[in-house]
């Protein structure tokens, strides 16, 4: 019995996402590549902006999430990413009348901050479950392509992060100072 309304739950709640707004299809909708491109940097830039270190942009992050994008995801994720892009764009265009990319960056914000919230669930064990079955939420997902891009960046890796590409003997605990930066060796 417990079989049958794990199977019911499981399928109402995969009847329930492709219904939602999340798993609209997007095909009507084109961006050329050099959108794309502007779109990617403008996304990551918002992700991680340049302070007293380097941003994304300066890392080359969107160089590496276009040639993630291409090469490594699979079939279903790349077209989740185009989706996510495509519905990225849309919404930038119908909300604010401009492309994300010439949105000031509060604005950038705003729209990543509510497509976020249109991706995720209330409770955690619907997001995994979600992951689990349709993948990675496409702002996740392309956030965790940006922190990935940034800290494997040789300016990521030595100006944001402590870099020692020999470091010496093993010390199993060390005590980090206030204000001290992450290893990028972990």
């Amino acid at each position: 019995m417990k079989r049958r309304s794990y199977l019911k739950g499981v399928f109402g709640l995969g009847t329930a996402f492709i219904l939602s707004p999340v798993a609209c299809d997007t095909k009507g909708d084109e961006l050329t590549p050099i959108e794309m491109e502007r779109l990617i940097a403008a996304m990551a830039d918002s992700i991680l902006p340049e302070t007293d270190t380097p941003g994304a942009i300066q890392a080359g992050v969107p160089t590496f999430i276009t040639e993630t994008w291409q090469h490594y995801l699979s079939e279903k994720n790349k077209e989740a990413f185009l989706n996510g892009l495509i519905r990225t764009e849309s919404y930038s265009r119908d909300s604010y009348s401009r492309s994300f990319s010439q949105c000031p960056m509060d604005v950038r914000i705003n729209i990543l901050t509510y497509l976020e919230s249109k991706e995720t669930y209330r409770f955690a064990i619907l997001n995994k479950i979600r992951n689990r079955f349709f993948g990675p939420s496409f702002i996740g997902l392309f956030k965790q392509l940006t922190v990935q891009g940034y800290c494997t960046s040789h300016a990521g890796a030595t100006k944001a992060l402590r870099y020692d590409a020999v470091p010496g003997h093993y010390e199993s605990c060390v005590l980090m100072a206030e204000n001290t930066r992450s290893w990028a060796t972990k």
